[in-house]
């Protein structure tokens, strides 16, 4: 099951909520990532955010997903053996962040890669899944 711009609405509930759309290249991303994968039951945690969620989930202020550059990956229903091939996938399709938070992955296209993605990156190298 591919997500579409729906999955990443904004879920603040507010009259007049006036968050991005999500881009469609993330979406592409994400759906590509998946496909590899072979995991069709993820669910997208938080996507697109107006200004006022954003402030509620303690987001920053210069956060990509009040931009339609983010999402935050819910990842607690996954084996581990999903996540660890979920996490090889993210770091394959070359997202420009990436972050982990108790219970998901964060991705993002804001740019150029960051210092990290790099980060992550290496620790990947050293983790290698325990492998």
């Amino acid at each position: 099951m591919a997500l579409t711009k729906h999955d990443f609405k904004c879920t603040c509930g507010l009259p007049g909520c006036r968050a991005p759309l999500i881009s469609g290249l993330l979406i592409r991303k994400i759906n590509r990532v998946l496909r590899r994968t072979g995991i069709d039951t993820l669910q997208v945690r938080s996507g697109a955010r107006c200004e006022a969620f954003n402030r509620s989930v303690g987001g920053s202020p210069g956060s990509a997903h009040k931009r339609g550059l983010a999402a935050d990956l819910n990842t607690t229903a996954l084996e581990i053996e999903q996540l660890r091939r979920l996490w090889d996938e993210i770091d394959r399709e070359q997202f420009s962040l990436l972050g982990v938070g108790p219970g998901f992955i964060h991705v993002d296209i804001r740019g150029a890669n960051s210092t990290i993605r790099r980060y992550f990156k290496t620790l990947l190298k050293f983790m290698k899944w325990g492998k």
